[in-house]
């Protein structure tokens, strides 16, 4: 089924690409699986203390280089998105290696590596692989409302789907699906 065109209109002699609140709401759901990251790194700390046996201390240093990292790599992914282009688009691609990298990471740093006698350098690759992946899906996903409209007020439209969307997926993670999960062997 082919998809419907945004129609063009003129305000003011501009023209502006404008389509309809049910598109832009369906396309700020690809935020949804950011929400589900964010809500598990949140907790990457007790997996570093209680999984890995990293002082607190030195986990509070490993996050804080860790976004120094990610300030140094969200140009040069930037310039490798801007660069890079496929018959299949570069959202979608970058989403997907984005999402594939942190779900990587995020089980190797709660699951496959948790617990199991692995040391800080474990830790440290896992939790900076999952920056270089959180850089690839979020610029993606940044992408989206630029590329769909280039109308002011869409685009802050967008902005509003993302932010509820996001809020109330981030909120349902944090109060039913991760208090179930025994990643910690906790009580």
């Amino acid at each position: 089924m082919k998809s419907k065109a945004p129609t063009q209109t003129e305000t003011d002699g501009v023209q502006y690409r404008r389509v309809s609140n049910a598109r832009l709401a369906l396309a700020m759901t690809s935020a949804l699986s950011l929400a589900c990251f964010f809500s598990a790194i949140g907790y990457v700390s007790y997996a570093a203390n209680l999984g890995f046996g990293v002082t607190m201390l030195l986990v509070g240093t490993i996050m804080t280089v860790a976004r120094l990292f990610d300030g140094i790599t969200d140009p040069l992914i930037s310039l490798l998105i801007d660069k890079v282009n496929t018959r299949f688009g570069k959202i979608r691609l970058f989403i997907i290696i984005g999402w594939a990298i942190e779900a990587f990471s995020l089980l190797c740093l709660y699951s496959w590596f948790c617990g199991k006698g692995h040391s800080v350098g474990v830790f440290i690759l896992f939790y900076f692989l999952y920056y270089i992946g959180y850089t690839f899906h979020n610029m993606a996903n940044n992408l989206i409302s630029p590329v769909i409209t280039n109308d002011p007020k869409e685009r802050v439209a967008c902005q509003s789907y993302r932010f509820v969307l996001v809020g109330i997926a981030t909120l349902l993670l944090s109060l039913t699906l991760l208090p179930m999960a025994d990643w910690f062997g906790g009580e």
